[in-house]
This record gives C-alpha cells, structure tokens and sequence, in this order.
C-alpha cells in the first residue's frame, strides 16, 4: 500500500514558477497543494543567497529527488537536481543563528529532529549532523535564557501542536526561537 501511495505522487511535477503556476522547469517549491490545484500554495522561492530557507519540506524535496532519479536512469530531472542542490547545500550556509549557534531554521525542533530519523542524507551527513546538534544546544539555550529559566531545570524543547484556542488565537501553535 506504501508504494502504490508513493508511486501515484507526482513528484516530477512538484515545482512552480514565479507566478504560481505548475512548472517542470520551475523553481518555486510549494508548501502545499491539493488534487485538481492549478496552483502552488505557500510558495518557497530561492533566497537571494541562491538557497531556500530550510523546513520541514525536506522530506518532500527528497523524495522528488529520489523519484526523479528512478524515473530517469539514476539521473534526477534537470530541475530537480537544482532544487535539491539548493535545498540540500543550505548545511553548508546556515542562515539562522541563536546564541553562537547556527541554526537551519529558527522553527520548533521537530525541523531537525524528522530527518534526523527519516531521511538518510539528513541523519549520514556530517554538516547535518553538526547542525542538529547545534540546533539542540540553541534550543536549550533559550529556554536557559531569562526569558525562561526552565532549561535549568532540564525542561526545554520547542515544539509543535494542538493549543488552546485562547492561548494561540488558533487551534494549532508552532514554537520558535523568537529574539
């Protein structure tokens, strides 16, 4: 049932121009999109560094990397190879950074913590590595600072979830290291 869910994605077509629009020569990764969608939704452009800002679409980028390349002879389609290259190169050029850490993303740790167990270039590569650990350090860190104080006591983490309506002013709340 896995691979037939996995075969009828179709991660070839997954990226967009600028315009929002379907585009196998697209660069724009959308967040989000839904069968019968004409459009990309929550569109991720490259950054002006050439790189888009790393998040929990790991996962979906790497799939449509390893699809095309199946799809294609062990040769990813030329677009993809691209957005791979510019999402995967992001470990080499952090963007983010908390306390002398540098981060991947400034979003609740279930960012790195996912691909850490999921996705073998993630959890085999050495700068991924050093940025997860980077990001727990940060995480920590904050939760140490006066704002907190409650990493002192060993409790910490960002997270991700179901909140009270009042808390958030929605249902749903997403934690992030906010200076």
């Amino acid at each position: 049932m896995a691979e037939e869910f996995y075969q009828s994605i179709k991660f070839d077509t997954i990226l967009c121009d600028a315009d929002g629009a379907f585009d196998v020569d697209g660069v724009v990764v959308p967040m989000t999109t839904n069968t019968g969608d004409t459009k990309c939704s929550a569109q991720m452009s490259l950054n002006s560094d050439g790189f888009y800002n790393y998040n929990e679409e790991h996962y979906t980028v790497w799939l449509a990397h390893e699809y095309s390349k199946a799809k294609n002879g062990g040769v990813a389609y030329p677009a993809i190879e691209r957005m791979w290259t510019a999402w995967n190169d992001r470990k080499e050029h952090p963007n983010r950074h908390y306390n002398g850490h540098d981060l991947l993303s400034k979003w609740a740790s279930y960012i790195v913590h996912l691909p850490y167990y999921m996705v073998n270039p993630f959890n085999s590569d050495s700068d991924f590595q050093n940025l997860f650990k980077s990001h727990w350090l940060a995480d920590k860190d904050y939760h140490s600072s006066k704002y907190f104080y409650a990493g002192e006591r060993g409790r910490y983490g960002l997270g991700a979830g179901p909140t009270q309506q009042w808390c958030a002013g929605s249902g749903y709340e997403s934690d992030n290291i906010n200076t």
